[in-house]
């Protein structure tokens, strides 16, 4: 064999290996843009689901977008959201302390983990959790309300 012709397989050695690498890079950016498309329908849906009351639906969908994106704090949100309003008071309060731990100034999730620690008894979780929602939107009446309710069943069970 001579030089001229090792040359040419070296070539063609190369020209196959970027061919293959290519090839398996086409794929997995098909195959990214396939999930991220997936993760975006699955949100949306889950989404949809839960502006229609439809609470349990829309956990599937908010479960499998999880499963695409595991540090989406956004579905967390909505879970404890749907979790609240399906009486899930311990699931709800688990994905809105996991959400609050990254976003400690969205005052819907500490009004609604403050809303769920009152329903399980948790007195002085839902007064810090309340205390917050109230440092980032002073004017609006729900925390205070439900803080008077925290504080009056506080009361009464101290009376017991």
């Amino acid at each position: 064999m001579g030089h001229s012709e090792k040359t040419w397989d070296v070539k063609n050695l190369r020209s196959k290996s970027l061919k293959i690498y290519l090839i398996v890079f086409v794929f997995f950016v098909f195959v990214f843009i396939l999930l991220g498309e997936s993760f975006a329908i699955n949100l949306k849906k889950g989404i949809d689901f839960y502006d229609n009351k439809n609470y349990e639906e829309s956990l599937l969908f908010f479960d499998e977008a999880l499963n695409q994106e595991p540090n989406n704090i956004e579905i967390l949100y909505y879970k404890g959201l749907c979790h609240r309003r399906l009486g899930q008071w311990e699931k709800g309060i688990n994905c809105l302390e996991k959400y609050v731990k990254q976003n400690s100034e969205n005052y819907n999730a500490w009004n609604n983990l403050g809303v769920m620690y009152y329903k399980v008894k948790r007195y002085e979780d839902a007064i810090i959790a309340l205390n917050n929602a109230i440092r980032i939107e002073p004017k609006t009446a729900d925390p205070y309300v439900t803080k008077a309710s925290v504080l009056s069943s506080q009361k009464n069970m101290q009376k017991h």
